[in-house]
């Protein structure tokens, strides 16, 4: 099974070279990269895919700033069974696509997959206290020796200890019963998930079947998307496509997306799912494949004009899909309806830390006057 991963960058190629060494990185070989760059940058696309023999990489030169444009120009390219699109921003855990080949092979009746985004905090402690420990990146992955020990690259290591702590964490929990992981599906849209198409996989499957809900991966809850939970698990960097899919999907919507010179800033990545639910493709959920990128910051310089165009992508996406009133509207309502519970673990936290420094300096007093 070959990954074709397509990534799209303006002239962010400090952040590229970050995703290569984590791809550089992976335990699974098996994939290509094809690297759609700016107008702005030709030269230093070639030069940091230079840096990077051992992985399979291809330029495509793209003469404008449109994201979904960008992606769609390299698109008809790939060679891979599985198509996924990372952002250059983000980066795999070393077991991102062993893992994700895993769960493609042990699920057939999955055409799309989405993994889980997690934090990537860049935690220079943490780093320094996985290389005290010797860490180094799999010994059987294609980039072995290629990782210089420069500041800007350390999140890659950091990113892999986080992966083997995880994995350890996993293995003290105990296996989840059958019954309790029923319980985590999407049951209401069981009959819009079979696949059209392929009645040899939809004839008597079914959300509850062990089939559908067995994941033979370590620690991964695996569970069915809807139209409705699309909106919530899928974002560009967590998608992993069959090319089957792809080539009965089409390209991206170029009115969505950054670039497009229209007022939709987001939305091409859901509206892909979403296409592919209303072709009634399979689309899963696996926890046990990770992908990493920067948490969202509300302190952006550019936060302003960036939420007004992602509100504008998410009501022109609700149109487009004709989904019901009540999930517009909920959508609407929905930040508000986030205030109570995120200001209150805001302030647990900071009266946590409050009531340990009052303590710790309690402690001293009475330390130093006894």
């Amino acid at each position: 099974m070959k990954f074709s991963l397509l990534v799209v960058t303006t002239d962010r190629l400090s952040l590229v070279e970050r995703l290569l060494h984590s791809l550089a990185a992976q335990t699974y070989g098996n994939f290509e990269v094809l690297l759609v760059h700016g107008p702005d940058c030709p030269e230093g696309a070639r030069s940091t895919a230079g840096n990077f023999p051992g992985l399979d990489i291809r330029l495509f030169s793209s003469q404008d700033h449109c994201l979904s444009r960008s992606r769609n120009l390299a698109l008809h390219e790939t060679t891979g069974d599985i198509i996924a699109f990372p952002d250059d921003d983000c980066v795999y855990c070393p077991d991102t696509l062993e893992n994700a080949s895993t769960v493609f092979k042990a699920h057939p009746e999955a055409d799309v997959l989405l993994a889980v985004r997690r934090d990537l905090r860049e935690d220079v402690e943490e780093a320094r206290k996985y290389f005290s420990c010797g860490g180094s990146a799999p010994s059987n992955s294609p980039g072995r020796g290629m990782l210089p020990l420069h500041p800007r690259l350390i999140f890659q290591r950091v990113t892999f200890a986080r992966s083997r702590l995880e994995q350890a964490h996993e293995r003290t929990l105990p296996p989840m019963r059958e019954d309790d992981l029923r319980t985590r599906f999407d049951t209401n849209d069981a009959e819009k998930l079979r696949v059209k198409g392929r009645p040899e996989q939809a004839q008597g499957r079914t959300l509850h079947s062990r089939e559908s809900i067995s994941n033979p991966v370590r620690g991964g809850a695996f569970r069915a998307v809807n139209r409705y939970s699309a909106f919530r698990h899928s974002g560009t960097i967590v998608q992993f496509y069959r090319k089957q899919c792809v080539k009965a999907v089409g390209p991206f919507d170029e009115r969505l997306g950054p670039g497009t010179g229209l007022p939709y800033g987001c939305g091409e990545d859901t509206d892909y799912v979403l296409r592919a639910l209303a072709a009634g493709f399979g689309v899963y959920r696996a926890r046990s494949v990770v992908v990493r990128h920067a948490p969202f910051s509300i302190r952006d310089p550019g936060i302003g004009a960036k939420i007004e165009a992602y509100a504008r992508g998410r009501m022109y996406l609700l149109r487009k899909h004709d989904l019901p009133l009540w999930f517009v509207l909920a959508n609407i309502a929905w930040p508000l309806l986030c205030i109570p519970g995120e200001c209150l673990r805001e302030c647990l936290a900071v009266a946590s830390f409050r009531r340990r420094m009052f303590s710790a300096r309690l402690s001293s007093f009475l330390g130093a006057a006894g």
